[in-house]
């Protein structure tokens, strides 16, 4: 069912994990089922998951300087370039996760406490879903990222949030220093369902779409730019760096 199973606590560093494909089309680079895992300087392309699993409430997946790319599978509607079940955290940082495929998700987790920090996540090339998928809600972190759903995408949202309901404790969205790019001319950046606390500010939201859909709170204190500007604007030096990296 995967390259790698993982079943207790793991560091992985320097690997790549690529073809993974099973016959009920749910292969996985890495096939998570407990423990606390690290991941570093590694690479997921072209697996049915690139990262599929959950653990318990007390582990950790810590993923970091790490590349998820084209990972997806239409045939279970399962597949996504990173996916976690419900566990305790999970942190995300200075990594890429772009191009997953067949309506997939660049990243969706159900994992209690997310923190996602200076990392780039795309749809630019590919057929892919939701950027961002947190469907039971949590503690959601978002720092200084990039965020781009490209013009293929099978829905109109960016990120989404709490749409199967709000199981997890502590239902807070913070976004911040993000900046998000919609290459299409309408839909949202950010869908919220349930979400106690919201702190939305210091972002650039780039094309078309509104910002919020659901919930309240002060937007004020973020850029709101038009499409024509992407070329000029290049999205900064964040963006050249992200997509430079792995």
């Amino acid at each position: 069912k995967a390259i790698l199973i993982i079943q207790a606590s793991t560091t992985i560093d320097g690997l790549k994990f690529s073809g993974a494909k099973v016959a009920d089309s749910n292969g996985a680079g890495i096939r998570y089922e407990g423990g606390s895992l690290t991941i570093l300087n590694s690479a997921f392309e072209k697996n049915e998951n690139g990262i599929l699993g959950q653990g318990s409430l007390s582990d950790t997946i810590s993923i970091t300087d790490s590349v998820f790319d084209s990972n997806g599978s239409f045939a279970n509607g399962c597949g996504h370039n990173v996916y976690i079940g419900t566990m305790g955290k999970l942190i995300f940082k200075h990594s890429k996760s772009i191009d997953s495929r067949d309506q997939s998700h660049t990243l969706k987790s159900r994992a209690l406490l997310n923190e996602i920090t200076d990392s780039f996540f795309s749809t630019r090339n590919s057929d892919g879903s939701y950027e961002l998928d947190f469907p039971n809600g949590g503690d959601v972190t978002l720092t200084n990222n990039v965020i781009e759903q490209g013009p293929l995408t099978g829905n109109g949202v960016v990120i989404s949030y709490g749409e199967e309901g709000n199981p997890n404790p502590t239902p807070r969205f913070t976004a911040t220093g993000n900046i998000f790019n919609n290459l299409n001319s309408t839909g949202s950046f950010i869908r919220m369902q349930g979400a106690s606390f919201l702190n939305i500010q210091g972002n650039t939201f780039i094309g078309g779409g509104i910002i919020l859909l659901g919930g309240t709170t002060d937007l004020s204190k973020n850029r709101n730019l038009p499409a024509s500007v992407l070329d000029a604007y290049k999205i900064g030096n964040l963006l050249d760096r992200l997509t430079t990296n792995g």
